[in-house]
């Protein structure tokens, strides 16, 4: 029996507020200040209000560049339901979580993981519509929106598309994130026929990457290799 995920905030109106305490949420301003607060609000129309102490700063939708909060409760369910393949809970419960963070810094982590769940079922025109959607709210660099990109591009035989893109990812900051664009060039030149060019990639990853830094990654590039 599936258990669904419940969820933390209610969307009750479109114009629902989320609020998340503690010191780590901020509002980055146009110019790359960091604004910190206790307490951060965004309504549906992504106007956000910031409590300083004692006063709450508001700012409208186009006068911030980011506004963000520690990882919330029911993404971290969200995330569990994927890793443990409930695909239809993903599903089910993305859309609201999405509503409620999409201003807050998490929606590309959501959309990567609702197109992620309509990926594995083989539905790919669908998760770029997902991805097409959060391009909307998240910052053209957040890795987890172009994870997600990419693997709906090649799901959906857009090869040239998703190559350019991980060119882009090899260079980031993130172990897990370069890894996954190594692995994945590596894939995408299994696809074409190119064993010796994909082998190559895959060593990329087992030599750049120490162990236990991207376990997964790793896991797969060797798999890939001894294949």
């Amino acid at each position: 029996m599936q258990t669904s995920i419940k969820p933390v905030v209610l969307l009750v109106l479109i114009a629902a507020q989320v609020m998340a305490q503690g010191p780590s949420a901020f509002v980055v301003t146009p110019n790359g200040d960091r604004i910190q607060g206790s307490a951060i609000s965004a309504d549906a129309d992504g106007n956000i209000k910031l409590k300083i102490g004692a006063a709450t700063r508001t700012f409208k939708k186009d006068t911030y560049r980011d506004a963000y909060i520690p990882k919330p409760r029911a993404v971290e369910m969200l995330e569990q339901a994927f890793i443990e393949e409930r695909y239809d809970v993903v599903k089910k419960q993305a859309a609201d979580q999405f509503e409620a963070y999409k201003y807050l810094g998490w929606a590309g982590k959501i959309a990567y993981l609702e197109a992620s769940a309509y990926l594995a079922e083989g539905k790919s025109k669908e998760a770029l519509q997902i991805i097409a959607n959060a391009e909307r709210y998240a910052r053209p660099d957040n890795e987890d929106l172009l994870k997600g990109k990419i693997n709906a591009l090649i799901a959906a035989d857009q090869d040239q598309p998703a190559r350019l893109l991980l060119v882009k990812l090899k260079a980031a900051d993130s172990r897990e994130t370069a890894a996954f664009a190594f692995n994945t060039s590596g894939t995408l030149l299994l696809k074409e026929g190119k064993k010796e060019d994909a082998v190559l990639e895959f060593l990329k990853t087992m030599l750049l990457f120490e162990p236990g830094k991207v376990p997964v990654q790793r896991q797969e590039a060797k798999r890939q290799v001894v294949a």
